[in-house]
């Protein structure tokens, strides 16, 4: 807190950010989570279908090769050449059978599309038994047993090859399902992410709009209600306890204002007490600008005594109160001033002359102090002798 209030942060402000941060990475990493796994879901819908119909044709063209090869080993006498072609024949079958365990592995291992391994595992058992047939034909040429190696031929080699190929039917059709799987649910997962990523979006719309309104709320409410003061203050009233309802900058000024309120109330009592106290002293008390000697303030008594009129005598020459029969004015003043410089303090009797003319004796208190207003002054209080 002591921080916050350091660099100038309010704890309603560091708050709202924080949660507003909070929730758009929240916002964001889900997003991104969900993108991720669509980008997932895409790589699958491409791979899957794509590495069971690549198997699939492999597949196909090896079992035409070995087909035609075989035909065209009945054809053979050379026993080097039947050899070539057994071994060719050999590593095609085998082609094959990698073939079916990239499609057991790729195809249907994983959780993605997964269907049940009945039908590979079938088409791996037919595979193996036309490799099989393949060594009985191979054993027959050998002999030079070409009759019966073509009635194998006709026969167990081409039942074992056709069930071959009704598999390798059945395993297209199934990889077509699969990929219109994939497609429906690549679909909804999209569909999914939208409606969500929309929900999402209009959730934080609706917690930001609804952070900004109490924030803006818990600005301007306190913010009336320093306005509501400075109107107290401009019509004079000085007492007002409002509770601005913050903690942060906000509460910081309204304790403030509120401190400065109960300081000017204390000041204006002060100065009420002291008016009322010279308002009533039995003396005359006035203040004279000791630059230009003119009063700049006088007290009721003061009037009463010189017999002028509210506020008539302010401006007026110090001159005016003294009598022409008495010391010079001027001499007086330099008297005066001369003590004031000396002691800061002068006392004596001076004559002085009312406003009506009757001049009259009275005992002066001089003193010096500095005014925050009118500068260096001279307090004078004044009473009557005669």
């Amino acid at each position: 807190m002591d921080y916050l209030r350091k660099i100038g942060i309010g704890l309603r402000l560091y708050i709202g950010v924080i949660i507003i941060l909070m929730l758009f990475s929240a916002l964001g990493y889900y997003t991104v989570s969900k993108i991720n796994f669509m980008y997932s879901l895409t790589n699958a819908l491409y791979d899957h279908p794509y590495t069971v119909t690549k198997t699939i044709n492999n597949i196909n063209a090896n079992t035409i090769k070995v087909t035609l090869y075989l035909r065209e080993m009945m054809s053979l006498k050379d026993q080097k050449v039947i050899e070539d072609h057994k071994k060719i024949v050999d590593e095609a079958t085998n082609q094959i059978l990698r073939d079916i365990d990239v499609l057991s592995r790729q195809f249907l291992g994983g959780n993605i599309g997964a269907i049940a391994p009945t039908p590979i595992i079938t088409l791996k058992k037919q595979a193996v038994k036309w490799r099989d047939s393949h060594q009985e034909f191979f054993k027959l040429l050998r002999e030079g047993n070409f009759d019966k190696a073509e009635k194998l031929l006709d026969s167990d080699v081409f039942i074992y090859r056709k069930n071959l190929s009704d598999s390798m039917q059945k395993i297209s059709s199934i990889a077509e399902e699969n990929a219109k799987g994939f497609l429906l649910k690549a679909e909804y997962t999209k569909r999914f992410i939208l409606q969500l990523l929309y929900l999402l979006f209009f959730l934080s719309f609706v917690i930001i709009m609804t952070l900004a309104f109490f924030g803006i709320r818990s600005l301007t409410k306190p913010i009336r209600v320093l306005k509501n003061v400075t109107d107290e203050f401009s019509k004079g009233s000085l007492i007002t306890d409002r509770n601005m309802g913050s903690n942060d900058e906000i509460g910081q000024i309204s304790a403030s204002i509120k401190n400065m309120t109960f300081k000017l109330h204390e000041l204006s009592e002060e100065l009420r007490l002291k008016n009322e106290i010279t308002s009533n002293m039995a003396e005359g008390v006035y203040l004279v600008d000791a630059s230009t000697h003119t009063i700049v303030y006088a007290n009721p008594m003061f009037d009463n005594i010189f017999g002028y009129k509210s506020g008539e005598v302010l401006g007026q020459k110090l001159s005016i109160l003294l009598s022409p029969d008495g010391k010079d004015s001027q001499e007086m003043v330099k008297e005066i001033v001369s003590a004031l410089d000396i002691s800061g303090v002068w006392k004596g009797e001076v004559e002085n002359i009312r406003k009506d003319g009757t001049v009259f004796l009275s005992h002066k208190s001089i003193s010096i102090f500095n005014h925050h207003e009118y500068g260096r002054v001279w307090l004078s209080c004044v009473r009557t002798l005669l």
